[in-house]
């Protein structure tokens, strides 16, 4: 007893300086020090002569660890689980459930006596996103990159086609034609596997190279497409590769008799500038292709200029006017001056022979690499300076110069950026830069960019879609109450509803989380405000003598989140829920600030509904240490017999429904992470050795 006497003054003093500063009803623990531990007693004896309970949380995994399952039985008389019951553990993505785990942890739970406090059925984390996006995701806009075969419609010639197997020097020879037996009446590539001496019937025995016009991105998720038939049914494989064969990817799929599309998805290495047919199998049959296509799936639309960091090159660029065959000669050409230190175009617009200022006078053309969408909005962005200020055009037209539209534009002796914005017709593959006015001066062009326009999703879900996500929620609550109805008595039907900071309802707009995510799902997103009032009349429903419970957390240290969280209830409540209780989770980051936890009390128990701290742990030291000295050990448990006796205090006795610490030993912490910061934050250490924090926990209940 006396190792821990040297430290109470100090606490005391700074408890004290503490209920001064922040808040006149902080009243601070009375004398403290912590006795040796207890020989006799245990903290749910104490809790329920109180008349209420005390808790831990569960795992799957600790069902194999016999000194924390020991711990629990003997110490408290009820579990939470931690992740087991929650939609993202139980709802599978196909929509399908596994009951095994969470079954597998009540079983454990009821032949040892142990209550279990059903956590959660609504949150926005630890949900199956990944289904319930299926069921109603936000419209999605596919954006697809430039087909990167070099001869993708095979009715010239079969130029970028090879036969790599079997060997043409072989004793089989060329097996490859070009033939006018193409789709819809076009060429296309035969490839004849008759070949008598193959015998064997392994894909690549028979196995044509397809070049590409690039290599694939490292990472790039990338879709390939084409028609074949055979001759005889079968299934043969597609590979993406480099040209010598390094980095293959595999996949096979059926031809038929008939012309049909193959639709492949592969996660490029980084190195493929080929694809392979492999078509050999026990038919030792012919084949037809044509269309091929290998795009890349894009997360935004892409850029289809042809040529737009104009870095390497001044490809696709044209000179139209003045005609380079006339007086003026070439007016265009590579330089070194492009933004940002890069190579860009250069236009010379002072030719003397021009003298007239009609824009289109001085015209260069930039190619695209497919035609713009008909009514699709485009965006074009370019940068560009000259050697005088003043105004010109930029068209988008077809290269031929027809369907051309304008707009005009201002330029200055700066590099400045160009924006915009063309509806298109549906013929353009081209735009083009009128650069001609009274000016006749030079020009440097740079970072050229034709996008589709892609407008913010504002216009909220469709009444059909809250439908489908009203309709998951209940089908999930009625299902997960309904299998647990007799063993769980008591539930989290809605966790967190608040935001942080100034507080209100929680939506992924105000939410710091990766909403695309997993295991992320704003109900509230689809739902409104009373998504939350639909969650409890569908538990009520499923179990009407259920208690049911609303839970958050900062409700000590966020006042704004304690009153929005209140208020809510109240709204909640008006509008028909049955809410029996709040649950304050208090994980407390700092065991020296006392703030307004007092105040939080108060203000919970003048709801009339039960109280439960439903989450506690306080964490040793704030910043995580690999060490905890023994002065902040004792800082924790004063903290902890604060919390404890400030809830008996000020909670009525009706309604302190129980308290639930979250966690057994500090090494299997939620806390702990792998940058080797660790606080401490539980009643027992690593060593299974009851700390201060025990003995305050449990001074409290006495």
């Amino acid at each position: 007893m006396k190792k821990y006497m040297k430290y109470a003054s100090a606490i005391l003093l700074g408890l004290l300086i503490l209920t001064s500063c922040e808040d006149e009803n902080v009243n601070a623990p009375g004398k403290y020090s912590v006795a040796d531990a207890p020989t006799s007693g245990t903290l749910k004896a104490l809790a329920q002569a109180h008349g209420f309970r005390m808790g831990n949380t569960l795992s799957y995994s600790d069902l194999n660890n016999e000194q924390k399952l020991e711990l629990i039985k003997k110490e408290f008389d009820n579990v939470t689980f931690g992740y087991e019951m929650k939609h993202g553990a139980i709802v599978k993505d196909d929509g399908t459930k596994d009951w095994s785990r969470a079954d597998a942890m009540v079983a454990w739970a009821k032949s040892n006596g142990l209550a279990v406090y059903g956590h959660t059925l609504v949150w926005h984390q630890n949900q199956n996103a990944t289904y319930l996006k299926k069921i109603a995701a936000p419209p999605v806009t596919e954006f697809l990159g430039p087909n990167i075969v070099q001869n993708p419609n095979i009715n010239d010639n079969i130029d970028g086609y090879a036969q790599l197997n079997p060997n043409p020097a072989g004793g089989c020879g060329p097996r490859i034609a070009h033939v006018d037996a193409g789709r819809s009446g076009t060429k296309g590539l035969h490839v004849d596997g008759s070949c008598s001496a193959i015998t064997a019937d392994d894909y690549w025995r028979v196995q044509i190279r397809g070049m590409l016009k690039e290599k694939m991105v490292a990472g790039g998720a990338y879709r390939i497409e084409f028609w074949i038939k055979a001759k005889v049914a079968g299934t043969v494989q597609f590979e993406t590769r480099e040209a010598s064969g390094g980095d293959a990817q595999y996949k096979t799929f059926n031809a038929t008799t008939d012309w049909s599309k193959i639709t492949l998805e592969f996660t490029a290495k980084g190195t493929e500038d080929a694809i392979a047919f492999d078509l050999n199998n026990v038919n030792h049959t012919e084949y037809w292709i044509d269309d091929v296509s290998v795009v890349q799936v894009l997360d935004g639309p892409p850029n289809i200029v042809q040529n737009p960091a104009i870095n390497d090159n001044i490809d696709g660029y044209a000179q139209l006017n003045p005609n380079p065959a006339g007086g003026c000669g070439p007016r265009i050409s590579h330089v070194d001056e492009g933004r940002n230190g890069t190579k860009g175009l250069y236009v010379d617009g002072t030719c003397a022979a021009v003298t007239a200022d009609d824009y289109w006078r001085l015209q260069i053309r930039g190619m695209l690499y497919q035609k713009m969408q008909a009514n699709v909005d485009y965006v074009v962005e370019f940068w560009i300076k000259s050697g005088a200020a003043g105004t010109v055009q930029l068209e988008t037209r077809e290269a031929s110069g027809a369907d051309a539209q304008y707009k005009t534009f201002n330029v200055t002796t700066d590099w400045s950026k160009v924006t915009l914005v063309f509806t298109a017709k549906g013929t353009e593959d081209a735009i083009a830069f009128d650069l001609n006015n009274a000016n006749h001066t030079t020009y440097w062009i740079d970072d050229v960019s034709v996008k589709q326009y892609v407008a913010p999703n504002t216009g909220g879900p469709s009444d059909e879609d809250k439908a489908k996500i009203d309709n998951a929620m209940q089908t999930w609550i009625t299902e997960c109450v309904n299998h647990f109805k007799g063993d769980v008595h008591v539930w989290d039907v809605v966790n967190e509803p608040m935001a942080d900071g100034k507080s209100g309802l929680r939506t992924s707009s105000n939410s710091d989380v990766d909403s695309e995510a997993k295991d992320i799902f704003f109900w509230s997103d689809f739902l409104g405000r009373d998504y939350a009032l639909k969650a409890f009349q569908y538990a009520a429903a499923a179990d009407p003598d259920a208690l049911l419970f609303i839970n958050d957390y900062n409700l000590e240290s966020n006042p704004a989140k304690l009153d929005s969280l209140i208020a809510y209830v109240a709204e909640l409540k008006a509008k028909g829920a049955k809410i029996d209780g709040i649950g304050t989770q208090m994980h407390i980051s700092d065991p020296k600030s006392y703030g307004p936890i007092y105040d939080m009390f108060q203000k919970l128990a003048k709801t009339g509904l039960l109280i439960k701290i439903s989450e506690l742990d306080i964490k040793a030291n704030v910043t995580g240490k690999e060490t905890v000295t023994q002065i902040d050990l004792e800082y924790q448990a004063a903290m902890y017999e604060y919390i404890v006796k400030t809830y008996l205090q000020l909670i009525p006795k009706e309604q302190q429904y129980g308290i639930t610490v979250w966690g057994i030993n500090d090494g299997s912490t939620w806390l702990n992470k792998d940058d080797k910061k660790y606080f401490f934050p539980l009643l027992w250490d690593d060593n299974w050795v009851r700390k201060p924090a025990y003995n305050a926990v449990y001074k409290a209940l006495e």
